[in-house]
């Protein structure tokens, strides 16, 4: 089934409108975000202003907010023993206490919210996919509660989704497949019974019905490198040994003319089977049509 709602690449572009709203949704997420941050700034200093000297710094409950603020993220700090983590602390207090102590607390703070707000980045990035996953999902669960299924929908202990069954169908998010060897966004695979278990059939290639790449991005600045992601993944699963070749696809927010322009001869030679503009709620539900009736 041919995408109905694209006819040509202009079909496929981002219009300025849906990057304004984007970037008004993530301004707004990102608002939510960060109020957890502001607030544990805001005890941090309270906690600091209470300490006479860099000698009462050794408590635990303190050492995390230290580490960041020499310089050590979320994800650093994971992989140093708290020797190593107090080694690192005691060079930074020892070179941030150098003009004395009484400006070490706004000192420390701003040093920690430096690389707070760095990490703060990476989360946005991953709330971006996540967002983008509940939108599909939303759209699916909307067509297959139309045609009378009720789908299961699978989450995380975050939240995150991470997979949707039907009937004999489970569409899986963000999986590893073994028989690919990398992540891929979104694989569509056959079961034999109504099982929702997905983990032997990602091994098995004649259960594997679709793959794509989802992109939720909504910066045009970094469309063109969202394309080259996607697109180098999905070469990946056409060269793999997954035989039949599973149908491909590929949905983005962000969609330029260049990225168009590649997408749709891709579409017009058979290399990619469906794609859809995230943006484009006409060009979602086509696409969500083809997927259940895979």
């Amino acid at each position: 089934m041919e995408p109905k709602y694209i006819k040509n690449p202009s079909d496929l572009i981002t219009s300025r409108e849906a990057t304004r709203s984007g970037f008004i949704e993530q301004a707004s997420a990102k608002f939510s975000m960060a109020d957890q941050t502001v607030h544990g700034a805001k005890e941090l200093i309270a906690s600091l202003k209470k300490i006479k000297s860099t000698k009462e710094l050794g408590s635990q409950n303190l050492v995390p907010y230290l580490a960041m603020a020499a310089g050590l993220s979320e994800k650093a700090q994971r992989q140093l023993t708290l020797d190593d983590k107090m080694a690192i602390i005691e060079n930074f207090l020892k070179k941030a206490t150098k003009h004395g102590w009484q400006d070490f607390p706004e000192e420390i703070v701003f040093r920690y919210l430096l690389t707070k707000g760095d990490s703060l980045g990476g989360s946005m990035r991953n709330l971006t996919g996540a967002i983008a996953s509940k939108k599909l999902t939303k759209h699916i669960a909307k067509v297959l509660d139309e045609a009378g299924h009720q789908p299961q929908i699978v989450c995380d202990d975050s939240g995150k989704i991470k997979k949707i069954c039907w009937l004999d169908r489970v569409l899986v998010f963000d999986a590893k497949s073994k028989l690919i060897g990398k992540n891929i966004d979104l694989i569509l695979l056959k079961t034999k019974t109504e099982d929702c278990d997905e983990r032997a059939l990602l091994n098995d290639p004649r259960a594997y019905l679709a793959c794509g790449e989802l992109k939720g991005g909504i910066d045009p600045a970094g469309a063109d490198e969202h394309w080259k992601t996607a697109s180098a993944a999905l070469d990946r699963i056409s060269r793999s040994k997954l035989r039949p070749t599973p149908k491909l696809f590929y949905i983005g927010a962000a969609i330029e003319s260049d990225m168009a322009d590649e997408i749709y001869e891709r579409l017009s030679t058979g290399a990619l089977s469906h794609a859809a503009n995230l943006t484009k709620k006409d060009q979602v539900s086509d696409l969500v049509d083809w997927i259940v009736q895979l």
